[in-house]
C-alpha cells in the first residue's frame, strides 16, 4: 500500500531539509590509493610543463613529479607545475603530501626554486640564495590546513627575471601520498519519494526515491534507528567507495567528484521485524560524499502499537508488552461457537473481544479479516477495529457462501500476526444443499 495518510504526508515535508551531521562537511581525495597492481594517474592532479621541463603524473614509484632537465631557459622561469583544481561547488581546505627535492643549490649561483601555492599564496617555498632561510633540499611531510582555495599548485622553476642563468641546471620535486581535502556544504536534494508497507501486513517498509547532489555526489543511503546509525549502503560507482576502509573515516575517495551527481531509482528496505520487540524511531536519509545528509523518510515510529489504549497499562512500554500478549476471541452470535451452519440469504453476525493476558481490553486495535474459499486465502477487510471493552463485531453479507474466516491481530504494525482465530461457516440453500459460491451473479465474489 502507498502510505497516503495525512500523518505520513506531513513527514514528507522534511524531504528537502538537511539534517544535522557529526561530519565537518569535507571529504578527502587521495592521489594514489588505487587498488594494488592498477596503474593510474594521480587523482585530480594535472601536470603542465614548458620547453624541456618535465611533469609526471603517476602513482608509482615516485608519484607526482616536476623537473627541470635539459637546456634552459624554461619560458619565463616556470618550468613545470602540478595543480589540483577544486570541483564545482567545493573549496580546498587542506593539502598534505610527502615531498622531496633534488637540486636546490645552497647558494644564489643558480636561481632555481620550488613553491607550493594556494590561489597564488605561497604555502611553502625554497629558492636558496641571499636572505633565504631555505639552504638546500627538502624532504618529509608538508601539511597546509585552514585553506579556502580554488587551486593548489607546486612547481619547479627558474628565476623569472633572468631565466637564462639556469641553463644546464637540474631540479626535481617528487610528491607522494598527496591528499587534498575538499569542503562541500550543499546537502543532497530528493524527490519522487515512494513508500510501501504492504498495508502493515509484513515487517518491511520499502522507501524509493531519486536524489541529486552538487559537489562530491550522492554517496550513501542511511538508516537510523532510535537516533543511531543502523545501516549505510553506498551508491554503486567505481570511485564511490571508501578509499581507506580500515580507519574510522568513511569520507575518503580516489576522485575529486567520486560519486554520481544524479542518482534516480534509489531504494532501501527496513525490516523492523529484526529490531527488538517494541516501537522504534526509524529514519531513512541520503548522504553525499562530504557527509551532508537529507531526510527521505521519517523520523517515524515503526512499528507502531496497534491500539489506542490498553486498559491499566501505565506507560507506552507497558502497553506494548500487554498488546504483544493480547488474544483474539471470536464466535458466531447465534450459537456462541466457532462453527456455524446458516441458511443462504440470512444475515450472519460475529462477536468477540481482544484482551491481554490479564483480561484487560485492548481498544482501537485494527484486525485483518481473511476469507478462505476453495483453499484460497484472501484479505477481505482491513478496517475492523476493537471497540470499547475490546469488543469485536462483524456483520457478514447476506449472500455469503461457505468459507473459513480468519481474524488476524498484529500487536505492532507493520509486523507479523501476533494471534488469530478462525471460524468455519457453512451455508446451505432451502433444499439443504451446500452453497459454495454466491447465487444470482450478484454480491461478493469471495
Amino acid at each position: 500500500m502507498r502510505l497516503t495518510r495525512a500523518a505520513f504526508a506531513a513527514s514528507l515535508t522534511l524531504a528537502l531539509a538537511p539534517v544535522a551531521t557529526v561530519h565537518a562537511d569535507t571529504y578527502a581525495v587521495h592521489a594514489c590509493k588505487t587498488p594494488a597492481g592498477v596503474a593510474a594517474p594521480a587523482a585530480g592532479w594535472q601536470g603542465t610543463k614548458a620547453g624541456s621541463a618535465e611533469a609526471t603524473n603517476g602513482c608509482a614509484p615516485t608519484g607526482l613529479g616536476v623537473a627541470l632537465i635539459g637546456t634552459g631557459p624554461w619560458d619565463g622561469g616556470t618550468g613545470a607545475n602540478q595543480q589540483f583544481a577544486a570541483p564545482a561547488d567545493t573549496r580546498i581546505v587542506r593539502v598534505r603530501m610527502q615531498r622531496a627535492t633534488r637540486g636546490l643549490a645552497p647558494s644564489g649561483g643558480q636561481a632555481l626554486g620550488y613553491y607550493l601555492r594556494a590561489d597564488g599564496r605561497v604555502l611553502e617555498g625554497c629558492a636558496p640564495g641571499p636572505g633565504s632561510t631555505c639552504v638546500g633540499d627538502l624532504s618529509g611531510e608538508v601539511d597546509a590546513a585552514g585553506l579556502d582555495a580554488a587551486l593548489v599548485r607546486f612547481n619547479a622553476g627558474c628565476g623569472a627575471f633572468f631565466p637564462d642563468i639556469c641553463g644546464g641546471a637540474a631540479l626535481r620535486v617528487d610528491a607522494t601520498d598527496a591528499t587534498v581535502t575538499l569542503r562541500d556544504t550543499l546537502p543532497p536534494t530528493v524527490g519522487n519519494i515512494r513508500v510501501s508497507d504492504n498495508d502493515g501486513a509484513s515487517t518491511k517498509v520499502s522507501v524509493g526515491f531519486d536524489a541529486a547532489d552538487r559537489g562530491g555526489g550522492v554517496y550513501r543511503k542511511l538508516v537510523k534507528v532510535d537516533g543511531q546509525l543502523y545501516s549505510a549502503e553506498p551508491i554503486p560507482g567505481d570511485t564511490c567507495t571508501d578509499a581507506a576502509p580500515a580507519d574510522a573515516d568513511p569520507y575518503q575517495f580516489i576522485a575529486p567528484v567520486p560519486c554520481p551527481t544524479v542518482a534516480n531509482g534509489l531504494g532501501t528496505t527496513v525490516d523492523v521485524g529484526k529490531l527488538p520487540a517494541g516501537e522504534h524511531v526509524v529514519e531513512v536519509l541520503v548522504e553525499d560524499a562530504a557527509g551532508n545528509a537529507t531526510t527521505v523518510y521519517g523520523p517515524a515510529t515503526l512499528p507502531r502499537l496497534n491500539a489506542e489504549t490498553v486498559s491499566g497499562a501505565g506507560s507506552q512500554a507497558a502497553a506494548v508488552q500487554a498488546a504483544l500478549g493480547a488474544r483474539v476471541h471470536v464466535y458466531f452470535q447465534k450459537n456462541k461457537k466457532r462453527s456455524y451452519t446458516s441458511r443462504y440469504g440470512r444475515r450472519v453476525v460475529v462477536r468477540g473481544n481482544l484482551r491481554d493476558a490479564k483480561k484487560r481490553p485492548v481498544v482501537g486495535a485494527r484486525l485483518d479479516v481473511y476469507h478462505v474459499v476453495g483453499g484460497k486465502r484472501r484479505l477481505v477487510k482491513t478496517g475492523l477495529k476493537s471497540r470499547k471493552g475490546g469488543r469485536i463485531t462483524l456483520i457478514l453479507p447476506m449472500n455469503i457462501s461457505t468459507r473459513k474466516i480468519q481474524f488476524a491481530y498484529r500487536a505492532l504494525r507493520p509486523g507479523p500476526i501476533t494471534h488469530s482465530q478462525t471460524l468455519t461457516l457453512r451455508v446451505r440453500d432451502g433444499k439443504g444443499r451446500l452453497v459454495t459460491k454466491p447465487r444470482g451473479g450478484r454480491g461478493p465474489s469471495y
